[in-house]
């Protein structure tokens, strides 16, 4: 049974890009002679190797949009009401999701050998290409929403790592058709298990929400938003790896390589100022500038850590660029080490996010927009109004 959301999604999928075609040709044809041409100018020009590499990679990249689409369109860890109004229903995985199936069926399968077909027909793009582009758009985004849902990254790594294994087999499509598919296989294995263990627990509300400052900043850190170490390396990993097989597959000259070695440098001291603002948007040092200078306590050590990995980050992203060929280390190579070790920098130097907060030495600073009404209720009692620091005033 094809539910009525589904066919509307598969025949907007087929019919967008083919409105989309028309008028742009109809457009040319019609503004070609006013410009001095004719219609078989026009059609010259449509038929040109410049307008079908742009036919190329816009249908390529509709294919890729469609795949993300179908993917999220009818996923409960999209849409919060649908969610809240599945939790409360007996569904169960082996029955139909109401609004429509995130899994692949027969139709997808006819929807995308229909819009294979055209697109090859007016862009002359292998016939894998679309199919590779809609099953990397459909297992990246549907590995995503497990993190929202069910919060479950393995088959997001997965997927991700897979993708990067794709990029290296490029220019054979075929080679990473089979890469994608081992990938959509592995986000359709993860939404198996996924809907099997519906409904999802929800993440507990903070205990600490509404206080206000200063009370947020002096009591118990509930939970502080952070990298764990394994996660760091894994980021690093699945960046690295990405990294190598885009520089694989690129011819760099001289010039290229220059740029690219600028733009790491660059990058790597964009990340480190991203850390410390991260630090310390909120936890000022003890005390200033001209404190230090008359106290003599030119280097706070247990507030002067936090620029320590920063300075590795900037440090890394502008030496390893230079100084990792001079080792006879390529040129892929030398970006994939690079990158590794930037983000390891990044997000695996102490101290962590946690330590920082509870045994830094700093000085908690009120927000720039301090709302002195944002306090705890009367008594406690859920619903009161906030209690106010001083008389009102009218």
């Amino acid at each position: 049974m094809i539910h009525a959301r589904h066919l509307r999604l598969s025949l907007f999928a087929l019919l967008f890009p083919f409105v989309g075609y028309c008028l742009f040709l109809g457009l040319l044809v019609g503004t070609t002679p006013a410009r001095g041409g004719s219609v078989a100018d026009a059609w010259a020009l449509q038929t040109s190797p410049e307008m079908q590499r742009g036919w190329s990679l816009v249908s390529l990249a509709w294919a890729f949009f469609y795949g993300v689409l179908r993917s999220i369109r009818f996923h409960p860890a999209i849409d919060s009401r649908y969610l809240g109004w599945l939790r409360a229903t007996p569904w169960r995985r082996g029955l139909a999701l109401p609004l429509g199936p995130v899994c692949l069926t027969w139709l997808d399968a006819v929807t995308l050998g229909v819009l294979t077909a055209g697109i090859v027909s007016w862009s002359h793009v292998h016939p894998a290409l679309p199919i590779v582009l809609f099953g990397a758009g459909y297992a990246l985004a549907l590995s995503l929403t497990f993190g929202l849902g069910e919060r479950k990254r393995t088959p997001l790594c997965l997927v991700v790592g897979g993708l990067a294994v794709a990029v290296w087999f490029w220019p054979t499509p075929w080679a990473m058709l089979a890469v994608v598919a081992v990938c959509v296989a592995v986000a359709m294995r993860g939404l198996h298990h996924s809907l099997g263990r519906f409904p999802w627990e929800e993440a507990p509300p903070s205990k600490l929400a509404g206080l206000g400052w200063p009370h947020n900043g002096v009591g118990p850190v509930l939970e502080v938003w952070g990298v764990t170490q394994g996660a760091g390396l894994l980021i690093g990993a699945l960046a690295s790896l990405w990294v190598y097989g885009i520089a694989t597959r690129c011819d760099m000259t001289a010039a290229d390589w220059r740029d690219n070695q600028a733009g790491f440098a660059a990058l790597s001291c964009l990340l480190g100022v991203i850390r410390l603002c991260v630090y310390v948007t909120s936890h000022r040092p003890p005390i200033g500038w001209w404190g230090r200078l008359a106290t003599g306590r030119w280097i706070i050590v247990g507030y002067d850590k936090v620029f320590i990995a920063p300075l590795c980050v900037a440090a890394l992203g502008i030496a390893l660029p230079y100084d990792l060929p001079e080792l006879g280390c390529g040129r892929a190579e030398t970006l994939a080490i690079t990158t590794l070790l930037v983000l390891l920098a990044t997000f695996n130097l102490g101290p962590t996010r946690r330590s920082w907060d509870l045994t830094g030495m700093h000085r908690i600073t009120a927000p720039t927009s301090l709302d002195l009404t944002q306090g705890p209720n009367r008594a406690g009692i859920p619903g009161a109004p906030p209690r106010t620091l001083g008389p009102q005033t009218r």
